[in-house]
């Protein structure tokens, strides 16, 4: 899969802008083009463009005439003129062939940027109930969704509510679901404090958000509601397949009582397993043109391969995946690691991140 991609972070919110041509998952910026909506931003992994034919070549001219052709010589009157060597003529033939095929198997700029579709996916974790945070961030997603209407997406990788300051807590977080209702998220994983109080107060708490609560490796008797993963149709044509995980280590981070029945499968076999399913091309389990894995587990430093269970997760997930959006331990940072783009956004929808 060929994949360019800009990031960007502004207001504690993480953004991948990917430009894609056609609707085989593969993604592709023109760097010269307008692919991105984000100028400014840094191309992380920019595409390889070939050079044109005979650019660069050690046959190119220092300004002279350099016309090679042979000329027939010179006969006199009656004789037969003598033809050019038929083997070096076809030589000369194939490599032009040669050449013209290498230009015609390399990217059509032109070409696609006519045909580039911007997504831009923005993206809040750890929000905990920090609702105060709120007009911030749905003023960032607004000029964000201004700039690029038909191709943004706002998601969120889980630890919504639980831990909360006082002003959703007291309320039993329902002014936290209420905000992030507001502010138009439209996807969001599971994360280990939606389970602060149980599995019962959990699926209340789901019920009553308009956007989609995903945890393809919690198992057990799961409400519908939780899915394991969801696939948003952008008005430019575009199928973003959304996949959401949680740290396998729920049963020593809440109450086991709250929890009884649920189990917590591996987030790597699982996020590989639904890449397969989202792109295996029947209609019926869901087909997406690009994938994201929200995550609700992370690196303990910015360095995610350093060591833990994120390590294991960076090292063996699909390169299917574009980007993982990744949570839980709080810690901003935006690199890119086996062609795929691995960003967190720190924590309360609040945290500053670099641009780059």
């Amino acid at each position: 899969m060929s994949k360019s991609i800009y990031t960007r972070s502004l207001a504690g919110l993480s953004a991948a802008a990917l430009a894609l041509v056609g609707f085989a998952g593969a993604a592709y910026a023109d760097p010269e083009g307008d692919a991105s909506p984000n100028p400014e931003a840094t191309q992380t992994t920019p595409p390889t463009e070939t050079d044109a034919p005979g650019e660069g070549s050690e046959d190119e001219s220092d300004g002279k005439d350099t016309d090679d052709t042979e000329k027939p010589e010179e006969t006199e009157p009656g004789e037969k003129p003598v033809e050019p060597d038929k083997g070096e003529a076809d030589k000369d033939e194939a490599d032009k062939g040669e050449e013209s095929g290498k230009e015609a198997t390399g990217p059509d700029m032109g070409t696609m940027a006519a045909e580039a579709k911007a997504i831009d996916i923005l993206n809040i974790t750890d929000f905990h109930g920090r609702i105060k945070s709120g007009p911030v961030i749905s003023s960032f997603v607004k000029q964000e969704r201004a700039k690029n209407p038909e191709g943004t997406i706002f998601s969120s990788s889980g630890d919504n509510f639980g831990a909360s300051t006082f002003e959703s807590s007291i309320l039993d977080d329902k002014p936290s679901i209420d905000v992030l209702n507001a502010m138009g998220l439209e996807v969001s994983s599971v994360g280990n404090h939606e389970f602060d109080k149980g599995w019962e107060d959990f699926k209340k708490k789901i019920a009553a958000s308009k956007f989609p609560v995903l945890g393809a490796n919690v198992k057990g008797e799961t409400p519908p509601e939780l899915k394991g993963s969801h696939v948003v149709t952008l008005d430019n044509g575009v199928r973003v397949g959304f996949v959401g995980l949680i740290t396998e280590d729920m049963p020593s981070l809440v109450s086991p009582a709250g929890i009884k029945g649920i189990t917590w499968e591996s987030i790597t076999d699982t996020a590989n397993k639904v890449a397969d399913e989202l792109t295996d091309g029947n209609d019926d389990n869901g087909e997406a043109d690009v994938l994201v894995a929200l995550v609700h587990e992370g690196p303990a430093t910015s360095e995610i391969t350093a060591g833990g269970a994120f390590k294991k997760f960076a090292e063996g997930v699909s390169e299917k995946y574009t980007a993982v959006f990744a949570g839980h331990t709080h810690i901003a940072y935006n690199t890119e690691f086996r062609g795929i783009q691995f960003l967190q956004a720190g924590k309360y929808g609040g945290s500053s991140q670099s641009r780059v």
